[in-house]
């Protein structure tokens, strides 16, 4: 790793140099978020501090040369398309081709499988995985630093598995990524360009499936580990996918809608979407870690609770900020059965979520009361109450109006309703249970479940607000700074709307409350600088440029703070709630 390391190094440095020498610079476009002059060639680097450390350390077995050989076909394949931008159309049929001859070579994707699903699945994969990485490579540091975690899951298991060819190489290939972030990451000096996403993302996609289908793994194994390593690149280019499809946009294009972009425009800065996204793909390695470690119900449960996740952040990204009330007007047209499923599709997402969670959080109950005492009667019991839990639980909820509310707007009341809707399904399961004289291992099963069932479905429901707050740290302009004004309700009505409409482009430095006594406290996060009597000293202290009022404007001491912004040359702007 540590010759990968330095000749990646070197490379990147040469190229660097020698292409801002000869302006070979990748310009800024339109359908691009980079908007800096960057050379692109950095996978030039990467694939010979590949290719030189493995054939000058690793013993050239026939593997190690195939690999080698395939490699430097997708390494080929990019470079071209880099130079000359050859169409997607033609790109894909290359990715195409390659997998059907790993197809023939014995690298696929459930091999145990018949052949009508083998090989489809492994054109899939190859041609999928690839084009993920290329895909992700969207913003400086994130496609590299993706591949570097999976390489590590990789290493890991390779190493656990005694293939050392894998291992040998990953480890190579894992040098020369992290020499190579030393110049990608935010912000960054060189691109790596499809010359480098191309072959890392065949390498991914090979290792991967060879480690799934080793000797020893089971059929649920081979299927879920190489979508769990992946799992990022694969939400990414999902959620493109059907974001163009929804918006007639071809998918083969480029374009700055991607999950990495959509989180710098709500608020996140650069470095830490891209963090952001390098802490999912380590949860989702985490679990794959954990799958021969755990019994397979409990990582079932884990499995769903986590990419609920990523799909509720999914729809987060893509949907937030638009107008909720737009009525697809072809839909509408169509029948009632079909309009009513489009008008309530997001009660019935939740009604899916919700019944995922259920399943999860009673799995999890069993496991936290039994741990590894459990039986193949205690799992036999539950797989025959769960039906009867989730059909209690849901309609226990739907009668509790959890299905009406609005998460992003999601309120302490939303919270009681939660409680009171788990509490009560879970008296009414308790009676159910015990007039049909089941008989039960444990009662504390199901006040386990309560507690579980209250804190995952509280948290499905505040999942926007709590989004909304973690991404409310965007960095302050000096020609931005806000400060707001007022007392009781009405303040805390003013501070969370500036804090949620992303629209008004500021976020608040300040608030003057009329109360004393409240400086150095906070209200959602937002430091109180004082009282009135205040209001001067932090209008210069903090070069304020804009106070928004909650107060009556027909207060004569309002109108004395009035006049003195305008004196001051600083916006003032009131806003009125009257119930009259």
């Amino acid at each position: 790793m540590i010759g990968s390391l330095f000749l990646s190094v070197l490379f990147c440095y040469l190229i660097i140099y020698f292409t801002r020498k000869n302006k070979w610079i990748d310009k800024p476009r339109k359908d691009r978020w980079n908007n800096k002059k960057v050379p692109k060639f950095g996978g030039l680097g990467l694939f010979f501090a590949f290719i030189i450390t493995t054939l000058s350390t690793v013993e050239l077995s026939n593997y190690v040369l195939l690999i080698i050989s395939m490699t430097s076909i997708t390494f080929l394949i990019g470079f071209i398309d880099d130079l000359y931008n050859i169409k997607p159309v033609t790109k894909i049929l290359f990715i195409i081709l390659l997998s059907i001859f790993c197809f023939i070579i014995d690298f696929r994707f459930f091999p145990s499988g018949p052949i009508y699903l083998s090989l489809p699945l492994t054109i899939l994969w190859f041609s999928g995985i690839i084009n993920a990485v290329n895909i992700i490579d969207n913003m400086d540091g994130l496609s590299v630093g993706t591949s570097i975690i999976t390489l590590c899951l990789i290493i890991y298991f390779s190493s656990n598995n005694d293939q050392m060819e894998i291992l040998n190489l990953s480890t190579i290939l894992l040098g020369a990524c992290l020499g190579f972030l030393f110049f990608n990451f935010h912000p960054a000096k060189l691109f790596m360009g499809d010359t480098g996403s191309l072959f890392i993302g065949f390498l991914l996609a090979t290792f991967s499936l060879e480690i799934a289908s080793s000797e020893g793994k089971n059929i649920i194994f081979t299927l879920f580990f190489p979508v769990l390593v992946m799992a990022y690149p694969i939400f990414d280019t999902f959620l493109v996918t059907i974001n163009r499809i929804k918006n007639n946009r071809p998918v083969s294009e480029g374009g700055s809608d991607h999950s990495s972009h959509r989180l710098v425009r709500i608020g996140m800065s650069e470095r830490k979407a891209v963090l952001f996204l390098y802490l999912i793909s380590i949860t989702f390695g985490l679990i794959a870690l954990q799958f021969e470690k755990v019994n397979i119900r409990l990582f079932s449960s884990t499995l769903i609770i986590f990419t609920l996740g990523l799909i509720g952040l999914g729809l987060f990204i893509s949907n937030y900020r638009i107008n909720a009330g737009k009525v697809n007007k072809s839909i509408a047209k169509t029948s009632v059965f079909i309009n009513n499923i489009y008008m309530y599709k997001k009660q019935i997402i939740e009604l899916f979520f919700d019944a995922l969670l259920i399943i999860s959080s009673f799995t999890f109950s069993h496991y936290l009361r039994f741990e590894d005492s459990s039986n193949l009667d205690i799992w036999s019991l539950h797989d025959r109450i769960l039906p009867l839990v989730i059909s209690i639980k849901l309609i226990t909820f739907y009668s509790f109006k959890l299905y009406r509310g609005f998460w992003q707007y999601a309120s302490i009341q939303d919270l009681v309703n939660v409680f009171k809707a788990s509490i009560v399904s879970t008296v009414v399961i308790t009676f159910c249970l015990f007039f049909t004289q089941i008989e039960l291992y444990s009662r504390s099963i199901f006040m386990i479940d309560f507690i579980l069932t209250f804190i995952l479905i509280s948290s499905l429901r505040f999942f926007y607000r709590l989004i909304i707050s973690l991404l409310s740290s965007k960095e302050l302009k000096e020609e931005n700074k806000t400060l707001l004004l007022g007392t009781g309700d009405l303040l805390d009505i003013l501070t969370r709307y500036t804090l949620i409409d992303k629209e008004l482009g500021f976020r608040p430095t300040g608030i003057i409350i009329k109360e004393e006594g409240y400086k150095g406290r906070s209200l959602h996060n937002i430091p109180i600088l004082g009282g009135l009597n205040d209001f001067k000293s932090v209008l210069v202290k903090q070069k304020i440029s804009r106070v928004i009022s909650s107060f009556d404007i027909n207060d004569p001491s309002v109108r004395v703070l009035k006049d003195h912004c305008l004196e001051s040359n600083i916006s003032f702007k009131t806003i009125n709630i009257s119930f009259k």
